[in-house]
């Protein structure tokens, strides 16, 4: 009976106490001025984010030190004094602070997340009752605007939200014990800036759309230059509309128009269909059922040469009833038209290549006219680099290298073939042809640079109605895609001007805007050279 009574008296000792010491728990943690801020309270597990570099080391995305300011309403004094000093020593309105007020608790809101620290201090300065400065990592882009759709952003929580800051996430972020790693880009700022200059030059004068640049090395796959206006600021991406994001190099397919007219020259050789001497003569149009395609005027007797040459649009519908719909698309299979090109950037897009049992009447003699077809900026540039290097299709890729929070290499990038897609002799041939176009009568002759051999293709299309009821009449992509030598490698530069106002021809309005970015590269390659 003794012992059963030690037992209760035991029970009850412990069980108070326990009640005890969740009621003491309790207190502390709901009395005011005992708050424990976590630093990082919106989500525990990031802790730090790796940095983004261009390909010779400049930062383009780190994480610094911050300020966080938040609130404990339940410990102001004279709220009216000190509401007045907290705006004018932050900037923000008495009238917006009292809208946070009432947002959060007695005990808790935030103010101001991620902020300069030199506000951390002022507010700190000021030794405001009831309002408290905390330190928080924060991710800021140094140059802004620069190759922002490229880059991408993180959240205020250090999440990747777009570009490579998203389909590089679990790369770049810290977890658990694991320290995130950075990304070595193989962007080169400088040639991404004074792209980005020129496009936002052609913008104003064509009053066009959007205006956009692929700068790609062939030989090694490297993209050098990923450039789109307009374009927003990374480090203020909330003043923006969500459209405002979308890499449009990468994730919004396009009918190439007569830039694709290269790749029906190499199919054309490939197969043998069709004799360098042999010639047809253009009239100007020619009609394909119920359609008539057009030129703007008549070349008379052509050559293949001279059909890329001028851009001949009835010589390509002439070869075309050369093709065979199978060996046709299996030809663009192998040049991944279709396919993504896995560069790791999130949005990317397929673009369209319809199987052959789906074409009409109509898609074996407009396909070859890069209609009925839809392709990436990334997709064109990536399979016109064939030209380059000897029929052989390459990987693209925007990483150079991956190193570790000391700045050790973990990884590197290098060359990876895909595939041959046709020999040597074909690269060369098509070569020469597009090397005819930018000459002094050819349809690229504004692209001409003098004592430098330039390679191109130009292209104007009508743009398709999204009902699929044909094209608008006023609407076009005009576009110039161009090799330009650097030493004893090539570079290939696309750029398309969406939508012009007035003036849409490929040659007049794109080629000049290549002719000045191709400049500029190569000043600045001869003064610093490639690394």
């Amino acid at each position: 009976m003794k012992s059963f009574k030690i037992k209760i008296w035991v029970s009850i000792i412990i069980t108070g106490a326990a009640s005890l010491l969740i009621f003491l728990r309790l207190l502390y943690v709901s009395w005011p001025g005992s708050l424990v801020l976590p630093k990082w309270s919106a989500n525990p597990s990031p802790k730090l984010r790796g940095a983004v570099m261009d390909r010779n080391g400049a930062f383009l995305a780190l994480t610094v030190s911050s300020s966080s300011i938040f609130l404990r309403p339940i410990l102001f004094r004279n709220k009216k004094e000190t509401l007045k000093k907290l705006s004018k020593a932050t900037g923000i309105s008495v009238k917006r602070i009292k809208k946070r007020l009432k947002s959060g608790t007695k005990n808790f809101v935030w103010l101001m997340r991620q902020v300069s620290k030199e506000i951390g201090r002022k507010v700190k300065k000021l030794k405001l009752s009831g309002v408290e400065v905390t330190s928080e990592p924060r991710r800021i882009y140094p140059f802004g605007h620069l190759a922002s759709h490229l880059i991408g952003f993180s959240g205020i929580d250090h999440t990747g939200l777009t570009g490579l800051e998203k389909g590089y996430d679990n790369l770049l972020i810290r977890r658990n014990n694991n320290s995130g790693k950075n990304i070595v880009l193989t962007i080169d700022r400088f040639i991404q800036y004074l792209t980005e200059l020129e496009l936002e030059k052609a913008l104003k004068q064509t009053r066009a759309k959007r205006a956009m640049c692929l700068i790609y090395h062939p030989s090694t796959g490297e993209i050098i230059a990923m450039a789109s206006k307009p374009d927003f600021d990374l480090n203020h991406f909330t003043s923006y509309k969500t459209a405002s994001f979308i890499n449009h190099n990468i994730s919004i397919p396009y009918e190439p128009g007569s830039t694709f007219k290269i790749f029906t020259a190499a199919y054309i050789l490939k197969k043998r269909l069709f004799s360098l001497k042999k010639k047809f003569y253009c009239t100007g149009k020619i009609k394909i059922y119920n359609h008539t395609v057009h030129d703007i005027e008549g070349h008379g007797m052509v050559n293949l040469s001279q059909i890329i040459k001028h851009s001949c649009n009835v010589g390509i519908v002439m070869l075309s009833r050369r093709i065979t719909k199978t060996g046709f698309y299996n030809f663009l299979s192998s040049l991944d038209f279709g396919k993504r090109t896995r560069t790791g950037l999130p949005g990317e897009a397929r673009g369209i290549l319809r199987l052959p049992s789906r074409w009409s009447g109509l898609s074996k003699s407009i396909i070859p006219l890069g209609q009925e077809i839809s392709v990436t900026p990334l997709q064109l540039v990536k399979a016109a680099g064939t030209f380059a290097t000897r029929g052989i299709l390459l990987k693209p890729t925007v990483i150079k290298a991956i190193t570790d929070s000391d700045g050790k290499t973990i990884s590197s990038s290098s060359p990876r073939p895909i595939r041959r897609v046709f020999s040597n002799y074909i690269s060369k041939k098509v070569a020469s042809f597009m090397k005819d176009v930018v000459s002094q009568n050819g349809t690229g002759h504004m692209a001409v640079i003098n004592g430098i051999t330039i390679e191109g293709k130009t292209g104007t299309a009508e743009i398709p109605r999204p009902d699929g009821k044909g094209y608008y009449k006023d609407k076009y992509n005009s576009s110039f895609l161009g090799f330009f030598p650097f030493k004893n490698t090539k570079f290939i530069a696309l750029v398309i001007i969406q939508e012009p106002k007035g003036e849409h021809l490929g040659g007049k309005i794109a080629a000049p805007v290549f002719r000045r970015i191709v400049l500029r590269t190569l000043d600045y390659l001869k003064k610093s050279g490639l690394k």
